[in-house]
């Protein structure tokens, strides 16, 4: 059989079912496939390859950022042919040609579907955080775990600078979680004072200037963030309306994970942590990270601004609280 099939140009793998036109491409799927041999080394990077023209292509995209291969359908262009080729079959088909034999989901990658088998149902939780007990399925979701809870050269701790130059100490816990904390402190303590504001935005990075004064300001470290924030709270935004209830909101991700959580009912954001056998689901990973700090590690991140020595394990406890307590603000409950 393989005489033939090498008779009429054709070249099998013994190892796999690849069948290859040239003999030379047949040595390179070998090498590259079954040998995993990665011979060919970007010169600017610590990435290697398995063929020359694949190192190629990744100083075009990566380095030189070129974006050669244009799609003819839309403004988007990519680096690689093979990207392009993806988004028009994912995206302007709209072909989701690997489904799942566990479920009824499907998608356009095949390395989409092996994510989604080994995450949702093999539970796998491969890319732990090295410096928590913090695990999850994929790697852009650790980096962003890392990112937000162990930001590069975070102090785990910072002083009021309006309290140090009166001679004061005055310390919240660490960069992430302290701010609501600091904000409500330097509402209550410096208001109107020189310099209260900037020491604000020197902190917490963008601080709202729409917040009514009688209370601490929307205070938060992403400019994403801050615009989602004026659009739903101050502009009362809701462009995006939920086609299964009449919820609607400001963004489309608020959206996306509306219909997850409430209309799908999915909770692909599961708990782990090994030490109590846990098995909690949320619908987001925001919640789990939430979970893990407040209940497992028992973690009161969020001091109040008014109160000496009281703690919260999230935002928007310590934000109830300073409303019943220190603003006076009830919550409805409904008509009585």
């Amino acid at each position: 059989m393989k005489e033939t099939k090498r008779t009429q140009g054709h070249h099998a793998c013994a190892q796999c079912d690849a069948v290859l036109g040239q003999a030379s491409d047949l040595r390179k799927h070998v090498r590259t496939v079954h040998e995993k041999r990665k011979d060919y080394a970007c010169p600017h990077c610590a990435a290697a390859f398995g063929t020359a023209s694949t190192v190629l292509s990744h100083v075009r995209a990566v380095h030189e950022k070129r974006r050669d291969h244009a799609c003819s359908q839309c403004d988007t262009a990519f680096g690689k042919a093979s990207n392009l080729r993806t988004h028009v079959r994912t995206v302007h088909e709209q072909r989701r040609d690997h489904a799942c034999s566990q479920c009824d989901a499907a998608f356009g990658e095949a390395g989409t579907l092996s994510r989604h088998v080994r995450t949702v149902h093999e539970q796998r939780r491969d890319h732990a955080c090295p410096q928590c007990n913090a695990a999850f399925g994929k790697a852009s979701n650790l980096s962003r775990h890392a990112r937000a809870m162990h930001p590069p050269d975070a102090p785990s701790s910072f002083e009021c600078p309006l309290c140090s130059a009166a001679g004061a100490n005055v310390t919240f816990g660490d960069v992430r979680a302290g701010l609501l904390g600091f904000a409500a402190h330097v509402h209550k303590q410096h208001s109107g004072e020189s310099g209260a504001h900037q020491a604000l935005i020197a902190r917490c990075g963008y601080t709202c200037d729409l917040c009514s004064s009688e209370k601490p300001p929307f205070t938060c470290k992403g400019i994403r963030d801050m615009i989602e924030h004026k659009a739903a709270v101050h502009k009362k935004m809701r462009g995006f309306s939920c086609p299964h209830c009449t919820a609607a909101f400001a963004v489309s991700r608020t959206l996306s994970a509306h219909i997850k959580a409430v209309h799908e009912k999915k909770k692909e954001h599961e708990c782990n942590y090994a030490v109590h056998d846990c098995k909690a689901a949320f619908a987001k990973g925001s919640d789990l990270a939430r979970h893990v700090r407040t209940v497992h590690e028992k973690r009161r991140d969020h001091a109040c601004g008014y109160c000496d020595g009281v703690a919260f394990g999230t935002a928007d406890t310590l934000k109830r609280h300073i409303s019943a307590i220190h603003l006076k603000i009830k919550r409805s409950r409904g008509a009585k």
